[in-house]
């Protein structure tokens, strides 16, 4: 059975009306009716776990993932967003254990692509490098143009002082995918440390705009800013930055506080279009 998509809008426009009200029993239970139409729809569920996850912390979100997981069919996405969860609990070995079962599934070529990326970016926050290197070496073999390996092989060049050639990943990244703010950023990061600060500026700024003046893009332009001495141009920044988060804070998601785990995860978080094709 299919939702008919105003009826979820309509809803959405509930649990934010029942966030703001402070009524997270109702939120929730929204949340989860939302998600009950249809139980193929993932990100619905998702949705519910980044919501327990705000309200009532990890330890909840991970039962709602084990309870979705356990319940059979497609669950990859939760699978994934578990793995995720184990990571920034700090549990390394739980999250690399699942990544590593999913990695080695009979499962869609996609799949395998999005947990093996998956585990690469777990090591090498974890400064684990030569394990990164192996698993972005693999992905990049079966797929060169692969997004996700391109970035990560960028950030191993940086790690080892290689900025033309994490420019060039970077740069190539971006031809498949321009309006990527996480690439972006990335490439105004390798320009900045390559000594390229107008390059790096232009990127930064197109990071930003491209992010709808994020807050969290926002204040690695500012930081950037305040480095190269810029403190007027950070001011305006800032103050921009302020003005539209004063406009948009009504028009919100109603998973804003749960956007993103400690460290860099989040349940399900980068499972829409940009996350599909980085896994081709």
């Amino acid at each position: 059975m299919q939702a008919n998509p105003k009826e979820v809008l309509y809803r959405k426009q509930l649990v934010r009306h029942y966030v703001d009200q402070k009524r997270p029993a109702d939120a929730e239970r929204e949340l989860r009716a939302i998600a009950s139409v249809n139980s193929k729809d993932q990100e619905a569920g998702l949705d519910v776990v980044r919501y327990l996850f705000s309200s009532k912390g990890a330890a909840a979100a991970r039962q709602e993932l084990h309870a979705r997981v356990a319940s059979g069919g497609d669950v990859f996405a939760y699978q994934v967003a578990l793995a995720e969860l184990y990571f920034a609990e700090g549990n390394f070995t739980d999250a690399a254990q699942l990544l590593e079962k999913l990695a080695g599934a009979a499962g869609p070529a996609e799949q395998t692509l999005l947990a093996q990326s998956k585990l690469a970016e777990m090591h090498l926050s974890s400064k684990r490098f030569e394990a990164a290197a192996a698993l972005v070496a693999n992905i990049l073999a079966k797929h060169g143009r692969n997004t996700a390996g391109l970035k990560l092989r960028a950030s191993l060049h940086m790690e080892n002082g290689k900025h033309t050639e994490a420019i060039a990943d970077l740069r190539q990244a971006l031809a498949d995918q321009p309006r990527s703010v996480a690439l972006m950023s990335a490439l105004a990061i390798a320009y900045e440390r390559s000594g390229s600060i107008e390059l790096a500026d232009k990127q930064f700024t197109d990071a930003t705009r491209a992010a709808n003046f994020e807050p969290r893009v926002g204040l690695d332009y500012v930081a950037f800013l305040r480095r190269r001495g810029s403190l007027a141009r950070a001011e305006d920044t800032l103050i921009q930055l302020a003005s539209r988060a004063g406009r948009g804070a009504r028009n919100c998601r109603y998973d804003a506080p749960c956007r993103r785990y400690p460290r860099h995860c989040q349940p399900g978080a980068g499972r829409g279009p940009e996350r599909a094709k980085q896994a081709r």
